[in-house]
């Protein structure tokens, strides 16, 4: 004997059951597992397959650059970003200190300078 969930799912119109379906994977609850790894799955393979396409499609775009090396122009952009570092990094200790915690500055800036890097090497640079 069918149970009332079999029951109602076979009346229902395919419309009815893919808005079901779409609203379970948009929920998102620790319930559905195997639908959530199955969307980030295809999330990330969509992401890879356009950005894959992006670079073979411009492959023969690139035009020749004659490269020239101007010493100037490279220690003022290594000393531009190295204030934008430390400015960053003392309006996040700024910022911690009026939530509440209050950090030495040697300390905050080694933590944001930790986080930084983290967000922008691959791990297995930190882990082997």
């Amino acid at each position: 004997m069918p149970t009332a969930a079999a029951r109602e799912r076979g009346t229902q119109s395919k419309l009815k059951r893919a808005g079901d379906l779409a609203a379970q994977a948009s929920s998102l609850r620790p319930g559905d597992a195997s639908l959530r790894r199955g969307l980030h799955a295809g999330i990330a393979i969509v992401l890879v397959l356009g950005v894959g396409l992006a670079v073979v499609a411009a492959l023969g775009d690139f035009p020749h650059v004659d490269w020239r090396f101007r010493p100037a122009a490279l220690l003022l952009a290594i000393l531009g970003f190295t204030v934008y570092l430390f400015g960053s990094a003392a309006i996040w200790r700024r910022l911690l200190r009026a939530l509440g915690p209050d950090l030495p500055p040697l300390r905050s800036s080694a933590i944001w300078f930790a986080s930084g890097s983290g967000a922008t090497s691959p791990p297995r640079c930190f882990f082997r």
